[in-house]
């Protein structure tokens, strides 16, 4: 069973401090509905501009900001893709599955066949083997639902999270974008979405 092993620095102990004041003023300040939705939206389109470009696709901001409002007739498809997946980290029911972190990649990518395998074939070094991939990815979400994970504090879950599906590398392509959405949404899930303002 995968058991990560880090340490608490004091810089670490600081950060997560840091991280929890900023979750109180989220959390505590009244804001006007309105101006809430704007903040939010924001967010939203700075985070499909920022995936857009970690996957090598320029975005233009007016194009994300119509899509997301819903007003463009026809969305070009790599734009389609990374908004579909943006709002699939918003989804409500806890589920650290295979199935779960596949259909993240499908959504980015617009591969809609389940027969299809998505798994990474190709050997990269200082990364998992391709044929160790599906035990590995299994023992991780296993974690991410065992005592030992819900009793560690959300950031360093995150971290911990976010840096194995690093390694892991799973998929052929977007790993790192994978990688930070489905991490956003495990965050979400363990109470840190910080009202979708970030």
């Amino acid at each position: 069973m995968f058991l990560p092993e880090y340490t608490i620095t004091n810089k670490i102990l600081k950060n997560i401090a840091l991280v929890e004041y900023a979750k109180a003023l989220a959390e505590n300040t009244p804001i006007l509905p309105t101006v809430e939705e704007s903040i939010q939206k924001e967010a939203t389109i700075a985070l499909i501009k920022s995936m857009g470009m970690e996957m090598g696709k320029d975005l233009a901001e007016n194009q994300i900001k119509m899509a997301v409002d819903g007003l463009l007739q026809v969305v070009p498809t790599d734009l389609a893709n990374v908004v579909k997946a943006v709002l699939e980290t918003s989804s409500e029911q806890e589920e650290y599955t295979n199935t779960s972190l596949k259909l993240l990649y499908q959504n980015l990518v617009g591969t809609a066949d389940p027969t299809k395998s998505l798994y990474r074939i190709q050997k990269i070094p200082k990364y998992t083997n391709p044929e160790e991939i599906l035990a590995d990815t299994v023992e991780l979400m296993d974690w991410c639902q065992s005592v030992d994970a819900l009793e560690t504090h959300p950031i360093i879950f995150a971290g911990v999270l976010r840096a194995r599906l690093e390694v892991l590398s799973v998929f052929e392509a977007y790993n790192s974008v994978v990688s930070n959405l489905f991490t956003r949404m495990a965050l979400k899930w363990r109470g840190y979405n910080l009202k979708n303002f970030f």
